[in-house]
């Protein structure tokens, strides 16, 4: 159509493209916002451990207080201080900043 090749589009077609369109961005942004709290949350523990906010016998609690003050999740069953659940992301076990996913989708 731009170019000159097919007529311009019907009303009800025009109308259509725009709700594709529409949804399609839709996705697009619900997609990106699910993702931001848990973006931001696993650096902010790993700051918090590196700063000392967080000690090693408050990594578990503090993982979960921050799950549940940015996601709004609790854990599907009781957890300790025995257990480790942060070292379940490759990047917390591994050392991998995380801010750069969160960056990503925020640009």
């Amino acid at each position: 159509r731009r170019v000159g090749l097919i007529g311009p589009a019907t009303e009800e077609e025009a109308q259509l493209q725009e709700r594709v369109e529409l949804n399609e961005l839709m996705k697009m942004a619900l997609q990106r916002v699910a993702f931001l709290p848990f973006g931001y949350l696993i650096d902010q523990w790993r700051w918090s451990v590196f700063d000392g906010t967080f000690p090693p016998s408050k990594y578990n609690s503090g993982w979960w207080d921050l799950r549940m003050k940015y996601q709004g999740i609790k854990p599907p069953v009781p957890r300790s201080e025995n257990d480790f659940d942060p070292g379940a992301k490759y990047h917390v076990a591994a050392n991998v900043p995380y801010i750069r996913y969160f960056i990503a989708h925020v640009a």
